[in-house]
């Protein structure tokens, strides 16, 4: 079995300064092929918390490759909610199902056929699940046949549910069962590895991959990879200890708040043995990762006299639908490839990287990543108000000359407990994708400093390749963070004999940039320790961030970790 951090370094490839350019198409022809599995009744939550009988069809499209040999990976890809039903032409769209007379079914499960097609090349066993059987579980207007009612954990555990029932009988077609129930339309005998299955959600698809990689066992399948694009979170439940990795479209006007970062962020300081990822794609909408939906309406969302993210914008600030589907192609494939084969030409020699690219075939790009618990040593990580004065290590920290200094715990709750809580925050707190909490800073003076103290039990650090922080630019703050402006800043490492290094953060670097709608996302800053010329790293006394490049600003500030 490969080691843990082997396959992070796979899942790391995303990371290579050189990987923008659009994926190439693997070695194998491919064969595509809908199919309908007949109806299964599967047991699904209800309003008391019981499972309720509910008869559901199981169709989709298999993408599979031609002559590709042994048994093959498998990704499964998800739709979200959207119309199930329409009248031919595309006029009163519903949320029934089944559809009534007069209407036809709206193909969303072929949205991914970009990506679904690449895979395949590269070797990949790919269904795409019809997700309409759960339109009507949008809705808590609907029953069971039972007459118990829907309710919105009944959206999730059917979207599992029908995850979990059609890879079952994908794993018995591979064993070699023939007949109308596992009947994909394609040769599998022989040819589905159980054990390297990735999941691929997108919208409330994303939550209910998610759902399902978590499901109780026994299971005659493995999730090795679960990737979720502009996912819902309502449930906040903890992503599985497999790589995981979150995609964001900074232009979503459906997941509006990026509520997908909870994913991330709800499993900081936890201990896990599997890489976590996460990208902003700026200029990405939330639609366009499907080909079958149309673009999303109702902008101004940040309040902005002039949207980037409005459909007039595309080709300057906004993505065509083109060119989403090549940076979704991107993602998904370079993810899914390191993360179940561990492809050598996808590792990167450094483990994790020290440089995340800043484009993804051609988009601009945040990347955050959280490597494995034992490969790093998390400094800070805001948990209560004595995180303002104590790292996690337990050394000093403070502020010099900062005008404000806090820890701002942001908490909209969850779906079922929707109650918001704003501690440190301030009367106008940060419109952000969800973080949990962090360190909110502001300066107006110079000398403007934070420094977090390394006691000497941990001041050895030459076994960790790079410094890591993550940031947002705080938009709220209207006086000090100015409009368009980045907020750059230098990070300093002090050794035990007090000699000094710092590296200055680029004005265009991604995480410090200003969130053009006003919605801030936490992004990561990674240097190369070797970058820190002239300390003894074997003695690192205290960490600094000194806000020197920017006469006044407020960020957003969490996560600063030495990792390998």
């Amino acid at each position: 079995m490969r080691s843990a951090l082997a396959l992070a370094a796979g899942v790391a490839a995303l990371l290579l300064p050189g990987s923008a350019a659009a994926v190439e198409q693997g070695p194998y022809r491919t064969v595509q092929r809908g199919y309908d599995l007949g109806r299964e009744t599967l047991r699904v939550a209800g309003s008391d918390w019981r499972l309720h009988a509910l008869p559901t069809r199981l169709a989709g499209e298999i993408t599979a490759p031609v002559g590709a040999p042994g048994r093959r990976p498998v990704v499964v890809f998800l739709h979200g909610a959207h119309q199930s039903c329409e009248i031919p032409g595309g006029h009163f769209p519903t949320q029934d199902w089944p559809c009534r007379p007069g209407f036809q079914d709206v193909p969303s499960y072929r949205g991914y056929r970009y990506a679904a097609q690449v895979l395949a090349s590269h070797g990949y066993v790919v269904i795409s699940l019809d997700g309409n059987p759960v339109a009507p579980a949008n809705s808590t207007a609907f029953t069971f046949p039972d007459g118990e009612p829907f309710t919105p954990r009944t959206w999730m555990d059917l979207r599992s549910k029908i995850v979990d029932a059609q890879l079952r009988r994908l794993v018995r077609a591979g064993a070699g069962e023939t007949g109308e129930a596992v009947g994909f339309g394609v040769p599998l005998a022989g040819r589905v590895d159980p054990v390297r299955v990735g999941l691929v959600g997108h919208s409330r698809g994303g939550e209910g991959v998610v759902w399902a990689s978590t499901m109780p066992g026994p299971r005659p399948y493995r999730v090795a990879a679960v990737l979720a694009l502009a996912p819902v979170d309502f449930f906040r439940r903890l992503v599985p200890d497999v790589p995981f990795a979150v995609v964001l479209p900074y232009c979503d006007a459906d997941v509006s708040d990026l509520q997908g970062a909870w994913f991330f962020d709800d499993a900081r300081g936890r201990t896990r043995t599997q890489p976590l990822w996460q990208a902003v794609v700026f200029g990405a909408n939330h639609n366009f990762f499907n080909r079958v939906w149309g673009d999303e309406t109702g902008w101004g969302l940040g309040g902005e006299p002039s949207d980037p993210c409005a459909p007039s914008e595309i080709g300057r600030t906004r993505l065509s639908r083109e060119e989403q589907e090549e940076v979704g192609a991107e993602i998904a494939v370079r993810f899914l490839r390191g993360a179940l084969e561990g492809d050598p030409e996808l590792v990167h020699p450094l483990g994790l990287g020290d440089a995340a690219p800043w484009q993804l075939a051609g988009a601009a790009v945040a990347i955050s990543v959280q490597p494995p618990t034992a490969d790093r040593l998390d400094v800070v990580r805001p948990e209560g108000r004595t995180s303002l004065r104590r790292n996690l290590l337990g050394g000093a920290q403070g502020g010099s000359r900062l005008d404000s200094f806090t820890v701002c715990t942001l908490e909209p709750g969850t779906i079922l407990k929707p109650n918001w809580e704003n501690a440190g925050c301030g009367r106008r707190p940060p419109f952000q994708a969800f973080a949990g909490s962090e360190l909110r800073i502001a300066w107006s003076r110079a000398g403007a400093r934070l420094t977090t103290r390394i006691p000497a039990a941990h001041a050895d650090v030459r076994n960790f390749g790079s410094l890591s922080v993550r940031v947002a630019v705080d938009a709220s703050d209207e006086r000090r963070s100015r409009r368009g402006r980045p907020l750059p800043f230098t990070l300093v490492l002090r050794d035990a004999w007090g000699a000094e290094a710092d590296v200055p953060v680029p004005r265009s670097h991604p995480a410090v940039r200003y969130p053009s709608r006003g919605l801030a996302v936490l992004g990561e800053v990674r240097v190369p320790l070797t970058s820190f010329d002239g300390i003894d790293l074997g003695r690192v006394a205290a960490f600094e961030l000194r806000f020197d490049r920017a006469p006044s600003g407020r960020l957003l500030l969490s996560d600063l970790s030495f990792v390998r």
